[in-house]
């Protein structure tokens, strides 16, 4: 584990040297954008404003995708992708189902879900319709709410600010946190960094902790500044990281709060409609729900 955490350090560090600062390009005129609050999607990228193959920015978002590969013990490696995703106002970060959060949920192809409502980035989600438990709470309207204490729960407010509650019980999440309502919340789990504290539960036997498998996360580094951090390997069957290891990696990562989501086969990761992930992985699944991060940006005026 002392090398594990040596190599993160050492991953860092070249990171750092490597990227530039979000800090110098973030949006401009914050607060002046703004998506509606329902399933629609967000307005459509303009295509000159992907400047690369890993950087799309206009007046209200600002994406840039890092990979890398890091050691986790001798002869075992990993790789790696990270979108870090500043935007203008909390309305674009936003969820999506395949077919509906209330009724038969069914699924397609990720590339079909993120077409639709042109996401700059996206995600996979939390397979909100397989357990029958849980909180889906998405774009401010709850389509579920029967909490049980098996999972942890990302709460996302109107602000854009994450909430983190620890396995709860019926109503023990409530709509508003500190006066603000919640827009989302997702059901999977479980949280991997809170604030300085790596987590240290991992008893979640259906998610194989201990078996490196690809995995992704939705993760808060400040103000409408976020990071969607996936893991996996193209060369040994698609493997990735336990849980464990997955936590400490996202915690070198300059974040404050980590959310695991889906992980495994559907664990997808677009930017630019392209799949950045494991694109060699044949095995990757139909959807039935993603999370993304869309332009509110009309475009120069005439």
């Amino acid at each position: 584990m002392k090398r594990f955490l040596c190599f993160m350090a050492l991953a860092l560090l070249l990171g750092s040297c490597l990227m530039p600062s979000m800090a110098e390009e973030v949006p401009v005129e914050t607060g002046a954008f703004r998506l509606p609050i329902d399933l629609s999607g967000g307005k459509a990228p303009a295509e000159d404003r992907y400047l690369s193959e890993t950087l799309y920015s206009d007046p209200s978002i600002r994406v840039e995708i890092t990979s890398g590969r890091v050691q986790l013990e001798e002869n075992v490696g990993c790789d790696y992708w990270v979108a870090d995703v500043v935007i203008a106002d909390a309305s674009q970060l936003r969820t999506q189902p395949a077919n509906s959060f209330d009724g038969p949920s069914g699924d397609m192809p990720m590339s079909r879900i993120v077409d639709r409502v042109k996401a700059v980035v996206a995600m996979n989600g939390d397979y909100f319709c397989y357990s029958g438990y849980g909180l889906i709470l998405r774009q401010g309207k709850v389509y579920l709410n029967r909490l049980r204490r098996g999972r942890d729960v990302l709460a996302i407010d109107e602000d854009g600010d994450f909430h983190g509650f620890y396995k709860p019980g019926f109503e023990e999440v409530p709509l508003e946190v500190d006066g603000k309502k919640l827009i989302n919340a997702f059901y999977f789990g479980p949280i991997l960094y809170d604030h300085g504290k790596v987590c240290e539960d991992f008893n979640y036997p259906d998610m194989g902790p201990l078996n490196r498998s690809q995995r992704i996360a939705l993760c808060q580094a400040g103000p409408l500044h976020y990071k969607i951090i996936a893991c996996g390997n193209t060369d040994q069957y698609f493997r990735g990281m336990t849980l464990q290891e997955f936590a400490e990696f996202v915690s070198t990562q300059e974040i404050e709060f980590a959310y695991n989501l889906d992980g495994g086969n559907s664990s997808g990761f677009f930017f630019h409609n392209q799949k950045v992930n494991a694109i060699s992985n044949t095995e990757f699944r139909s959807l039935v729900d993603i999370i993304y991060f869309a332009s509110a940006w009309e475009g120069d005026a005439p």
